[in-house]
Order: structure tokens, then C-alpha cells, then sequence
């Protein structure tokens, strides 16, 4: 949970007739609103609406997802000016019969309202992901920037192995990332956006972003027969490059990346 002066907000998972996205705010006393009939259509997500009740700005359950097993995993706080305005979150929304995911990234006003409408550049919801398994675990802020954190399995050989995948959403964009969708899963644009790849030979995972710089946390494995590392990676702000880490760690300029056996 993220506490602010006005309560707690927290996101996870409700099983309804399907899985769904959570994300609750509460009072100081940890008290939300009263949500009538859970487990049935009062609070299964429609598409059309995701409120399932709310005080206002100070209370509130709303309900997020498709058609299969969805989950959010990571909150924050979105602010304008100084002034809190809604929420961010992310977690996984199933993809396929195959039980594969794409990284869902939810943009709330401070009601917890949220819309699939592709024009709104507020309060909207996407999905990042290629044809394999991708899964988002950590949000946080570099500025007025969105940084999204988590692994990716659609641009690995073999592909049960997954990769760190960190992705910058720059506002005014209605959530649309750079098109990542070439060769390595990773781009670049004009406007400052990126989708950025980091791994070795094994299974990687950005499991925590810090707010305020382009800082990524989780978990690596040096090949695919060698034990997890903890990792830690500081990646150019404009770009998300980051220095040459084939050795297992470096540092150079502004970057860094560091591992340490666990």
C-alpha cells in the first residue's frame, strides 16, 4: 500500500466470473465503501464502467480487466502541478487460450474512473506486450513520466527464458509507448519514450522502480544454469541505454549496473 494524508490505496486481485483487477482506496482507518453483491455483475468489469462504489475521492473500489486471469501487482500516486490527481497502476492481463499475459498499465482520475476510450489521454488503460508471456510488476514516476517495470518473454531465445522490460510513457501520449515491436523489443522516440530490454542468458525480472530517476530492482540470473542474482540498474533517463553489463555488472557515466548472488 501507498499511504498519502487522506488514506491507502492498494491494487491486487478479485475473483469474480473471471479474475479481475482491484484497486481500493480507504479512509485513514483503513475503512472503504461498502461494495453490494461482490462475486456478482455489481462488480465484474464491463468495459463500460469499472466504479463498483465510491465516496468520492476519499473512498473507493474500482474494478479492472478481460476475459481471463488478470491481476494488478504495483500503485502510485499521480500528481499535477504538486496536486494529486488519480492513480497509476500496473499488473498482468491475460492474452490467450495459452495462459499467456500482456502488462497492463491503468491510469485513474482521483475516483478511481478509468476508461478503454483509445482518445482519452487522461485517465486510460493499455497493454504492452509481444506474442509470448509479459508480465508488469512495478509503477513509478521519473518526473511526469510514466516508468513501468517488469519482464518480458516475447523477445528471448528460448523463449521460457524472460528478460527485464522497462518502458517510459511520456504525458500527452494517451498511454502509447515508442513502437516496440521490431526485432528486439526495444525503441526510442523523438518525444522521449522508450521500451528498454536488459538480460543475460537466463530469467530476469524488474520486480521494483524507485520514483524519481530511471532506477530498476530485480531479480537475474547469470545463465540459464546459474543461480538468481539480486539486480540493480540505473538507466539513462532520455534514452534508457545503460552501460555494458555482459561481465555480470559496470558502471559508466550516469549508468550503472551491479548484481549480487542471493
Amino acid at each position: 500500500t501507498n499511504g498519502n494524508p487522506s488514506g491507502y490505496i492498494f491494487t491486487g486481485q478479485t475473483k469474480n466470473a473471471s479474475s479481475d483487477i482491484w484497486l481500493i482506496k480507504t479512509d485513514v482507518g483503513g475503512v472503504s465503501c461498502a461494495v453490494s453483491g461482490i462475486g456478482s455483475s455489481a462488480c465484474i468489469y464491463s468495459g463500460a464502467g469499472n466504479v463498483c462504489c465510491s465516496n468520492g475521492s476519499s473512498q473507493f473500489v474500482s474494478v479492472f480487466g478481460g476475459t481471463g486471469t488478470d491481476e494488478g501487482r504495483s500503485v502510485t500516486q499521480n500528481w499535477s502541478s504538486g496536486v494529486p490527481s488519480g492513480f497509476a497502476l500496473v499488473g498482468t492481463q491475460y492474452k490467450d487460450a495459452a495462459n499467456r499475459n500482456d502488462i497492463a498499465l491503468i491510469k485513474t482520475d482521483s475516483t478511481g474512473f478509468s476508461t478503454t476510450n483509445p482518445s482519452e489521454v487522461n485517465f486510460y488503460q493499455r497493454l504492452y506486450g509481444g506474442t509470448q508471456d509479459d508480465n508488469g510488476y512495478s509503477v513509478g514516476w521519473s518526473g511526469i513520466n510514466i516508468l513501468v517495470g517488469g519482464l518480458t518473454k516475447s523477445w528471448t531465445s528460448p523463449t521460457f527464458n524472460s528478460d527485464f522490460w522497462l518502458l517510459k510513457i511520456i504525458p500527452g501520449s494517451k498511454g502509447d509507448a515508442c513502437p516496440y515491436s521490431g526485432a528486439n523489443g526495444n525503441c526510442v522516440n523523438s518525444f522521449g519514450a522508450f521500451v528498454q530490454r536488459y538480460g543475460l542468458d537466463g530469467n530476469d525480472a524488474g520486480l521494483a522502480i524507485a520514483d524519481g530517476g530511471v532506477v530498476l530492482a530485480g531479480f537475474g540470473d547469470k545463465s540459464a544454469t546459474a543461480s538468481s542474482d539480486v539486480w540493480l540498474i540505473s538507466a539513462n533517463l532520455l534514452n534508457g541505454t545503460t552501460c555494458d553489463y555482459s561481465g555480470g555488472s559496470c558502471s559508466a557515466d550516469s549508468t550503472r549496473v551491479s548484481g549480487r548472488q542471493i
